[in-house]
């Protein structure tokens, strides 16, 4: 069903899986595989239970991908915000949650919510 709707997620993501950490504690991260994918901004509220989530971006991947908020998520340079010289950074912003998307039969898309969590 998705190929018929691909046109729908007109940018690129890229994902690294998270592997573990190095004997300095740093997370380490495996292959990067790049996902068509909608990105919306905004900064919208949603509870859950005594925390909030306030995420910067909703990411639709257009595709069933298994993603843990561990993993590294880096997103087009339009996303970004300047650095120093003026020039804008693809971000990596944290991903705080995440929510595969299921129909009668299958794993069809996930979601992503990258920003903050607050208590």
């Amino acid at each position: 069903m998705l190929d018929s709707i691909l046109d729908l997620f007109p940018k690129e993501v890229t994902i690294e899986p998270w592997t573990g950490q190095n004997r300095a504690g740093e997370p380490t991260y495996g292959n990067a595989t790049t996902y068509r994918a909608k990105i919306e901004r905004g900064n919208r509220q949603v509870s859950s239970g005594d925390r909030a989530i306030v995420p910067k971006h909703k990411i639709f991947l257009g595709a069933a991908v298994l993603v843990d908020v561990r993993d590294r998520i880096t997103l087009p340079v339009e996303y970004g915000e300047r650095d120093a010289e003026g020039n804008f950074a693809a971000p990596t912003p944290a991903i705080i949650d995440v929510q595969p998307i299921f129909d009668e039969l299958e794993h069809v898309c996930t979601i992503i919510y990258c920003g903050l969590w607050t208590a």
